[in-house]
């Protein structure tokens, strides 16, 4: 870091610490009931953070619901629909698109169809008893990035850390990236430190556990998980065979896109890459730009969320080369510790 960026660092610094008195404040309101929660009669699990941006809480979202839709939990998903052109309760449903509920709900909705609902709504306590009036069959409620929602003390917490930046190295907003304090990860029920690479060694792994060990009191909270990228789609159902990639161009709108472009250059010869900031929304003028780039040896290859929103642009699309790259979480260790961590929550509403 430079001179110049220590001195704006520096800067922001006091501000880190009105932010800090701020949700302190919240906080305290919130633990001595001052400000009130619901308890809910059915089971709520959130994924969140303690940090802005690039965690995994999608793809862990989608861990969990693909598992509990597979012990045939009739489930609903819940998120506020970041960055959306709307207000209010949202179905999603054939005739919305990332700018009505957002670009992770719209991923969703795609992913899963018709097996759950998948629903948007700012004020999650009103979203959730929206999903109760309308589908009185649900018995399983995922909320997605809802850690700070201390209106609803019921919900069963995981709370996600970046491997490669850790909770307990990070600091408050603006000076870091942290929404709250560190101890305040405590609520959460269990922490899960994403990214993990492959290859790391069980020193380093315990090494994490030290250090969250001043915040978690209990290390069997801890979990690591990784990604995994499946093969490439085709993202038109024009016949295209993934024999075909070759020389690449990628387009990502993600927080971190290092562990997708290592990826894409371990497999094939990556030509260009367009990088916009998180939540980007695509003008016409950048599709067309990228697309400049296509011919009959050159592929496109774009992330799921980012499938989301060039669906808008599916006639430009369809005769060019163009794939998605679908992408999962495995956890490193302790597979049925953790589902038996979140059973038996689950059980108490049985």
């Amino acid at each position: 870091m430079n001179l110049i960026s220590k001195i704006g660092s520096l800067f922001l610094f006091p501000f880190s610490i009105i932010y800090d008195v701020i949700t302190s404040l919240r906080n305290f309101l919130y633990d001595k009931k001052i400000l009130s929660s619901i308890k809910f009669n059915l089971p709520i699990i959130s994924v969140g953070n303690l940090s802005v941006g690039g965690t995994g809480k999608t793809p862990m979202v989608e861990y969990i619901a693909s598992y509990y839709l597979s012990k045939n939990y009739n489930i609903a998903l819940l998120s506020r629909g970041y960055k959306r052109k709307t207000s209010g309760f949202i179905i999603a449903n054939k005739n919305e698109n990332y700018i009505t509920i957002g670009d992770e709900p719209m991923q969703f909705y795609f992913k899963f169809q018709n097996k759950l609902i998948v629903t948007v709504c700012e004020d999650r306590k009103e979203g959730i008893n929206k999903i109760i009036q309308n589908y009185p069959k649900i018995n399983l409620i995922i909320l997605d990035d809802a850690f700070q929602q201390r209106k609803i003390v019921s919900s069963f917490n995981i709370v996600i850390s970046n491997f490669n930046k850790p909770f307990f190295n990070d600091y408050l907003m603006p000076f870091g990236r942290l929404r709250e304090k560190r101890n305040n990860i405590s609520r959460g029920e269990m922490v899960i430190f994403s990214k993990t690479p492959s290859n790391t060694h069980d020193e380093v792994l315990n090494e994490y556990k030290l250090k969250s060990r001043k915040y978690i009191l209990n290390d069997d909270k801890i979990f690591f998980s990784k990604i995994l990228y499946s093969n490439p789609v085709p993202f038109s159902s024009n016949g295209l065979s993934t024999e075909v990639i070759n020389n690449v161009i990628t387009v990502s709108s993600i927080s971190d896109s290092k562990l997708f472009l290592d990826y894409i250059r371990s497999k094939y010869i990556l030509q260009k890459s367009y990088n916009f900031p998180d939540h980007h929304i695509f003008t016409i003028n950048d599709v067309t730009k990228i697309l400049s780039n296509l011919n009959r040896d050159t592929s496109l290859i774009i992330t799921e969320k980012d499938a989301t929103k060039f669906r808008n642009y599916r006639s430009k699309l369809y005769e060019y080369s163009v794939f998605i790259l679908p992408i999962k979480i495995e956890l490193c260790s302790r597979k049925n510790e953790f589902h038996n961590r979140i059973n038996s929550y689950l059980n108490s509403y049985k």
